[in-house]
């Protein structure tokens, strides 16, 4: 193509120009993105270090606070364990020494954190807990269906024994079981 003069060389550097053009932009955009992606990283890491800096912070001024708490944990955990040793020896003279006993009671004060209505404990899977309550809210809409469709044969059925339509009744008083087997009265109807 060169040699007969087929192919113009102008369009051939214009092409080489503009794929030289092509590479230094692509070369840019990743430049561009690596020092992005460097800024990003650079502000996690420094991120990560203010954190730490404030927790040690934090530490040091409550560090008076926190060796009180963890003394008074340790205090809690020995007359735990002077309880339970109480308990143990003094298995034969359960009610003898029963007030004595009491003295050495530690109550647990992380119990309020688990039975303050006010403030429920938190949960580590929130949507198994979710799915968890809908069922058990659906179970017991069924449940209360079925009792109340129990009460309702229960009732035409005692209807019917009145009416001294004794396999009527006997056949009502079986239907009520079938709705809810719960429920104790509708056998002793049954077999009555």
């Amino acid at each position: 193509g060169m040699a007969n003069g087929t192919v113009d060389i102008s369009k051939l550097d214009a092409k080489e120009e503009k794929m030289k053009k092509e590479q230094v932009a692509k070369d840019e955009r990743r430049a561009a993105q690596q020092a992005e992606a460097k800024a990003k990283m650079q502000a996690k890491m420094q991120a990560k270090i203010d954190e730490r800096k404030r927790m040690d912070e934090l530490k040091e001024q409550n560090k008076e606070k926190l060796q009180q708490l963890k003394e008074d944990y340790y205090l809690r955990k020995a007359r735990r364990e002077r309880w339970v040793e109480f308990r143990e020896s003094n298995r034969s003279k359960a009610f003898t020494d029963y007030y004595k006993g009491w003295d050495l009671f530690e109550e647990d004060p992380d119990e309020e954190l688990f039975n303050d209505p006010d403030n429920p404990a938190a949960v580590q899977d929130q949507s198994a807990f979710d799915a968890m309550a809908k069922d058990i809210e659906d179970r017991t809409k069924t449940r209360v269906g079925q009792q109340s469709a129990s009460v309702k044969e229960r009732e035409r059925a005692n209807v019917a024994f009145k009416a001294c339509q004794y396999s009527e009744a006997l056949a009502g008083y079986s239907r009520a079981v079938e709705h809810f087997k719960g429920d104790k009265s509708n056998y002793a109807n049954r077999a009555a």
